[in-house]
């Protein structure tokens, strides 16, 4: 965390922390930094260091430039209005001061049944002074299995690599820590990173947890390849007037019951079969057919490259969407001679190298 950052609470207390459960999930909130983290019933987490640690969900708010945090990092604090409680059973709150500001942390269980599984955060800021610039950033280091291979899926494509969304934000995305044997060892869970109407995120980045470490409003991601997959939600600095507030508000959790449309993404991203290249006729002598067959449940972008033995780039067969199921096409060479050719098919990080040997 940058020096720069003034934190809402630097201290961390030996005080036990506030807990509420459901038949899903259960909620561990620190009684005074306010920093929560979530698991099942059965002891999966679902923010990393769930049970018992407290520093992997946080939130960063812009105070004209000023940025403060209730992560326990810094020598100065503001005071707190009051200490984690929990009330009527159903919801945690926390409450700080700084300046002119009034900070609110809400965490509640959703009552509807299909959302049972979710813990709804809400952040409200109320600025009792003059006008002030206020901005929100929600920090998560999500924890999905006890593998080394994470991945993201959104609803239309498959994360590898880190990856920032501006617009449109995705509706949900589902989550593993393993791909190839999730089924038998890593834990599926979906986020939504929207709450009420009107208030979706303006940023929403998947990155290495790493961006917990040293985060700014102006935070960069590398596109380095996922090794421990975390969540920015940011929502943009606007002007909020006196006695106005700035609130946000997303959900995070388990899916919704029955929902695996997004998953089957997720399985065979990275597998080696994701994508199969076949030819035919090999040999060929006037026109060979190219079939690809795609195991994604959605379309990807793809090429398909047709290169000399020596590598020499010939041709471009097709650049464009590949749809689930068998893509067909065709290479008639022109002003080729015979030989040995190579049929490269490229999908993100998926490869497929066919040898076609062409005879006049």
């Amino acid at each position: 965390m940058k020096r720069h950052l003034i934190a809402v609470l630097a201290l961390i207390s030996i005080l036990s922390a506030a807990s509420l459960e459901n038949e899903f999930i259960r909620l561990n909130v620190h009684p005074q930094s306010g920093i929560f983290n979530l698991g099942t019933v059965d002891d999966e987490p679902l923010i990393d260091g769930y049970p018992d640690q407290f520093e992997n969900a946080f939130f960063i708010v812009n105070y004209d430039g000023v940025l403060l945090t209730n992560f326990p990092d810094e020598p100065e604090t503001a005071p707190l209005l009051d200490t984690t409680k929990i009330w009527e059973d159903r919801y945690i709150t926390t409450e700080w001061a700084y300046d002119d500001l009034q900070i609110w942390q809400k965490l509640r269980f959703l009552d509807e049944d299909s959302l049972r599984r979710f813990l709804n955060i809400e952040l409200l800021v109320y600025n009792e002074g003059d006008s002030h610039s206020v901005g929100i950033q929600y920090l998560m280091d999500m924890r999905i299995g006890d593998n080394d291979n994470p991945g993201i899926a959104v609803p239309w494509e498959s994360i590898t690599d880190e990856t920032i969304y501006t617009d449109p934000i995705p509706g949900y995305f589902s989550a593993y820590q393993d791909i190839a044997h999730h089924d038998s060892s890593s834990l599926f869970a979906m986020g939504i990173p929207y709450g009420r109407d009107l208030i979706m995120p303006d940023v929403l980045a998947i990155a290495n947890s790493t961006i917990l470490d040293d985060i700014t409003f102006d935070t960069h991601i590398t596109g380095a390849d996922l090794f421990d997959a975390a969540l920015l939600l940011r929502w943009n600095d606007i002007i909020v007037h006196p006695t106005g507030m700035q609130v946000i508000e997303f959900n995070w959790g388990l899916p919704y019951p029955g929902f695996d449309s997004v998953s089957e993404i997720t399985k065979v991203r990275n597998i080696p079969n994701a994508m199969e290249l076949s030819l035919a006729p090999n040999p060929f002598n006037s026109r060979l057919a190219v079939d690809l067959l795609s195991h994604f449940p959605v379309e990807q972008k793809s090429t398909i490259e047709i290169y000399s033995i020596d590598g020499k780039l010939i041709e471009i067969l097709y650049e464009g969407d590949i749809m689930p199921g068998h893509n067909h096409f065709y290479w008639s060479p022109e002003d080729q001679s015979s030989g040995v050719y190579l049929i490269v098919q490229r999908a993100g990080k998926i490869r497929n190298t066919k040898r076609a040997i062409y005879m006049k």
